[in-house]
């Protein structure tokens, strides 16, 4: 096909080149193409095809693709809220790696890596968050439990008095030992950091605040594997009944001082634990901070093989028997799973890792706030409470068009975050502040990420060749589909017309066979159907047979050559009666059937038809697109490219 691209203007474009770092190789309707975006795509294109592609055919390609764009752009595909959300969702996903700071990250693996080496006593006072109460009034209440403590208050009384870890309180708030990365970040680190005898700031994690007591460290004991047997103790069990209960372990433990290898037996029998008792007792392998501290302990103070004696547990009574043991794996080991629950999305330590993310963005986007207005609107939601009326207020243009953010010399205004206040009304109080604050900061942070993404995209090359490539590539596929393959498959009028002025590019080399072969279940049902289908018109011949002959026997549309069905083949082409696959259906015939040379209608050949139609609307869209959208090659730069 002639090419219709413009060669003129070559100069401009040459000076232009000169001049810049990333030199211009063409303009496609007013828009240029730099070379670094170019040899990305034509390296790319060289990589998936077998033989190379010359640089002319490519050149000649590539205007063709960015014509496409173009006309997608002209058609407004690119303002469509689906293409755009689209486009956000890709970015994000592929920027995220572009803004892992590994540096920051590996520090907060390495200190996990080296707290995993220890064992450390974990002691801690907690109050839930409670959705009935207000959050600061626990946490005042956190902090003035802490100043009782600092001032000499009795830690385990004070943790069996107001502490809400049922877990905990009745053993004076120690959890037992635990071991690095089971636990909250925030609260880890104040258990392995809080030195021996000190309490530790009032923390606070999803499930509430905490004040932690500094506890002993020890080398990490690595895991068990352990079988029990247990006796339960019933809540509100009466003397009588945990005296026939201990009883009882203790005749289990005498009988197993006779013959330590009934212990499998005894436990399959006697266990009150039944998901272990078919299995011997058997737990799954467990690291200090697992099982409760009683049972833990026990566990760990045992030799493999070794059998214990009676523990008592929150649970009742125990026999513990402990099979094998492992030590903690080496650090490098565990590195590459630990780095990886810091950027998986959905805990706290994934939280660490977003939160310096922002923190970076703020510092480098110089983010700035408009404290003065910030202040009024939380002085407003005081009185006002955050609801229409709230919205009303700052709507008015003295407000909505005040700047509330700057970042990246980027202005955001309050008329921005006003969308995401409408759905709320809460009257005065704490929970309006609390949601008011909420919504500032993921508006703000909304903010950080469009101005990083921009940054990104202009600072990196990679990054930016990327977007390129997907935006113009979603925009080629919705104006393909539009104007080539939904037409194509949809425009049955105009693929039938297709057809009749191409019949002589659709030949067949031997007969085809077209009508309706039909099974029955005996001569009887299959003359009945007969009979039907001279009642019916062609249209109504399947659903009806279908419908009416259910379970007697079947009808499929057929156009076929000789040897592609054995009943076919005996019916028309003479050859020995066939035994049907189906048993169910033995007698068989042809119904409205022809035999043809050639396609009679484009139906005959609608895949074929269809292909052939798709590549003349490609044909004439690449037509209309060379004359409406101009391209003006550098040729100098596409020279030094062929070098």
């Amino acid at each position: 096909m002639k090419s219709k691209m413009l060669l003129g203007g070559a100069v401009a474009l040459t000076a232009l080149a000169m001049a810049a770092k990333d030199p211009i190789v063409m303009s496609v309707n007013g828009e240029d193409v730099t070379r670094s975006e170019f040899e990305y795509l034509f390296n790319k294109n060289s990589q998936q095809q077998i033989e190379p592609q010359p640089l002319e055919k490519y050149v000649e390609m590539f205007s063709i693709y960015k014509m496409k764009v173009a006309d997608a752009k002209a058609h407004g595909l690119d303002t469509l809220s689906s293409y755009r959300k689209e486009i956000k969702q890709y970015s994000e996903e592929l920027s995220t790696p572009f803004f892992v700071d590994s540096v920051y990250l590996n520090k907060l693996t390495d200190e996990t890596l080296q707290r995993m080496k220890y064992e450390a006593e974990a002691q801690h006072i907690m109050l839930y968050k409670n959705p009935g109460v207000n959050d600061y009034e626990v946490r005042n209440f956190a902090d003035s439990l802490r100043k009782e403590l600092i001032k000499g208050a009795d830690f385990a009384e004070m943790a069996a008095k107001h502490s809400m870890d049922r877990g905990s309180n009745a053993r004076g708030g120690s959890m037992g030992y635990i071991v690095a990365g089971r636990f909250p970040y925030t609260f880890e680190k104040a258990v392995y950091d809080t030195p021996e005898g000190k309490y530790s700031e009032v923390i606070e994690t999803e499930g509430g605040y905490h004040i932690v007591k500094g506890g002993k460290k020890i080398p990490a004991r690595g895991s068990v594997s352990v079988a029990h047997i247990l006796k339960l103790i019933p809540p509100n069990a009466t003397a009588a009944q945990i005296d026939s209960i201990k009883m009882q372990i203790d005749s289990i433990s005498t009988a197993l001082k006779a013959d330590p290898s009934s212990f499998e037996r005894l436990a399959r029998d006697l266990s009150d634990d039944k998901g272990t008792a078919q299995k011997g007792g058997m737990l799954r392998p467990f690291i200090s901070g697992q099982m409760v501290p009683e049972f833990n302990e026990a566990a760990f103070a045992l030799q493999d093989g070794e059998i214990s004696e009676p523990i008592r547990t929150s649970y009742g009574w125990h026999i513990i028997h402990r099979l094998s043991s492992q030590p903690m794996p080496e650090s490098e080991t565990m590195r590459p799973s630990v780095m990886k629950v810091f950027t998986t999305p959905g805990n706290d330590r994934y939280e660490i890792m977003d939160n310096h993310k922002y923190a970076t963005f703020d510092k480098n986007l110089h983010g700035k706030r408009n404290s003065k207005l910030i202040d009024q609107m939380y002085k407003d939601v005081a009185v006002l409470g955050l609801d229409s009326a709230f919205v009303e207020k700052y709507s008015a243009p003295q407000f909505a068009n005040q700047t509330l953010f700057t970042v990246n010399k980027h202005t955001y205004t309050v008329s921005e975050l006003l969308p995401r206040l409408k759905r709320f009304h809460y009257t005065p109080g704490a929970v309006a502040n609390s949601r008011l604050n909420t919504s500032i900061e993921s508006f703000y942070r909304l903010c950080l990420d469009e101005q990083a993404l921009a940054q990104l995209e202009k600072n990196e090359p990679e990054f930016h060749n990327l977007m390129n490539e997907y935006r113009d590539g979603s925009l080629l596929y919705e104006m393909s589909v539009r104007r080539v393959w939904d037409k194509a498959s949809k425009d049955k009028e105009g693929l039938a017309d297709y057809f009749e002025r191409h019949r002589s590019d659709f030949v067949w080399t031997e007969p085809h066979v077209k009508g309706y072969l039909i099974q029955a279940a005996n001569d009887s049902v299959a003359d009945a159907m007969r009979v039907r289908l001279q009642q019916l018109n062609p249209d109504e011949y399947i659903s009806t047979i279908r419908k009416e002959f259910k379970n007697q026997g079947t009808i499929d549309k057929i156009l076929m050559t000789e040897g592609q069905n054995g009943m076919v083949d005996n019916l028309v082409f003479g050859k020995a009666p066939v035994t049907p696959s189906n048993a169910a259906y033995t007698t068989y015939f042809l119904y409205d059937m022809k035999v043809l040379n050639a396609p009679e209608n484009v139906d005959d050949v609608k895949v074929m038809a269809t292909n052939a139609y798709q590549n003349e609307l490609e044909n004439e869209w690449i037509d209309e697109l060379k004359a409406k959208y101009p391209v003006v090659l550098n040729e100098k730069e596409i020279k030094k490219l062929k070098k």
